[in-house]
């Protein structure tokens, strides 16, 4: 917790340099409110620009109906280096850091394990008036999945999307949906739960963190930061929304 309050007081990112006499590696971290868009889209419900807090990602199938909840969320790339923009293959690592969050669904679900999905939206949309009808396109070959399991040890899970934000470069930077993989629990609703860029808690908001290189060799840098992420537990808390008609998942 402390890393985190000091980089986010000292910037909206962050450089780490290593050199091996030919490479130099650099590191920067986004902040989600600096600045993004994000908003919750599920079938349940056709309102129009839920604006949530928490980033939902929720499947299940109850009375041989499908519910979802999904979540979008765009980062601004703006700040990237020109090196990166112009060339994305000079990215080493990608990865998007989510920071669990609704204590209120966090009783009891200790153990339990979700496969969180995280696709490269494709389309426009708006925060203000997209809804499960009118949702975003999404690259089906663009995805990123992670399994997920609840811990009271582990503050943060992170994503690798580098492949993702590589594409988002190539070919225009709308976003990432984010979802859970499909699965059937009869008459059970449960998923994940994250803070959101519009989360009330700052230190909790999304980050990407992205590693990238001056184009020289890097062949050994890379296969240590693989090593590096590879090494690295991963582990968040599961999120159980409330049922139809209650509060939690909107402002």
């Amino acid at each position: 917790m402390k890393f985190r309050q000091q980089l986010t007081a000292a910037s909206f990112f962050s450089l780490l340099f290593a050199t091996n006499g030919l490479a130099q590696v650099k590191r920067l971290t986004l902040r989600s409110d600096f600045p993004a868009k994000t908003v919750m889209v599920s079938n349940i419900t056709q309102e129009l620009g839920t604006k949530s807090p928490y980033l939902v990602a929720a499947a299940v199938e109850e009375n041989g109906t499908q519910k979802e909840y999904r979540s979008l969320l765009q980062f601004n790339y703006e700040y990237l280096p020109p090196i990166v923009m112009t060339d994305p293959h000079m990215i080493m690592t990608a990865e998007l850091v989510l920071y669990p969050a609704n204590a209120d669904f966090l009783a009891n679900k200790y153990d339990e394990t979700s496969k969180l999905v995280v696709k490269r939206i494709v389309e426009n949309w708006y925060d203000s008036l997209t809804a499960w009808d009118n949702q975003p396109m999404v690259d089906s070959l663009g995805v990123a999945t992670l399994k997920v399991r609840l811990s009271k040890k582990q503050p943060e899970i992170r994503v690798d999307v580098t492949s993702l934000v590589k594409d988002m470069i190539l070919y225009g930077n709308k976003g990432f949906m984010i979802c859970q993989k499909n699965k059937s629990v009869s008459n059970t609703i449960s998923g994940l739960s994250f803070a959101s860029s519009l989360n009330s808690e700052k230190l909790q908001r999304p980050l990407l963190v992205i590693t990238y290189s001056d184009g020289r060799n890097t062949s050994d840098l890379q296969q240590m930061q693989q090593q590096q992420r590879q090494s690295r537990p991963v582990s968040a808390p599961i999120y159980t929304p409330p049922p139809r008609g209650g509060s939690g998942t909107s402002n």
